[in-house]
C-alpha cells in the first residue's frame, strides 16, 4: 500500500504464516510526526507522538484515508485492521537496514504480540 496521506510515513503490510490470513489485513504503520504534530496543534491536541499515536481521533484521521486508500482495492485485498507505532522505524532499532528497507522478520518478531492482538481481534 502507497502512502496513504501527508499524517501517515511508512505502512508495513504484514502477512503471517497462517493459511487463512491475507496479506493486506493488516498494517503497522508509522506517523509523520512533522504533519501530525502540526495538525494536533491545530486540532488542540497534545503534540507528543507518543500520546498522538494512541488518541482516537488520530486513528480515526488514519481510518478515513485506510478507508479511502482501500476504495482502489478488491475487498480481499483490503486492510481490516490497523496499529500505529508511537515511533518511527530506524536503523538503531533494528527494524531496517543501511539503505532502509524494513526488516520484516525483525518488525514480526518485534512486534508480534500486537501483531497477534490485531489477528485475534478481527471480525
Amino acid at each position: 500500500m502507497q502512502a496513504l496521506g501527508g499524517i501517515i510515513r511508512k505502512t508495513l503490510a504484514v502477512a503471517k504464516r497462517r493459511l487463512e490470513m491475507k496479506l493486506r489485513d493488516v498494517i503497522l504503520l508509522t506517523l509523520d510526526e512533522e504533519e501530525i504534530v502540526a495538525w494536533a496543534k491545530e486540532q488542540g491536541l497534545p503534540a507528543e507522538l507518543g500520546s498522538l499515536s494512541q488518541h482516537p481521533r488520530v486513528h480515526k484521521l488514519v481510518q478515513t484515508e485506510l478507508d479511502r486508500a482501500n476504495a482502489k482495492y478488491a475487498r480481499v485485498e483490503q486492510v481490516k485492521k490497523f496499529a500505529i507505532l508511537d515511533h518511527d522505524l530506524s536503523q538503531e532499532g533494528g527494524e531496517l537496514t543501511p539503505t532502509l528497507k524494513v526488516k520484516r522478520s525483525v518488525v514480526n518478531q518485534k512486534y508480534a504480540d500486537l501483531l497477534d492482538s490485531l489477528y485475534s481481534d478481527r471480525r
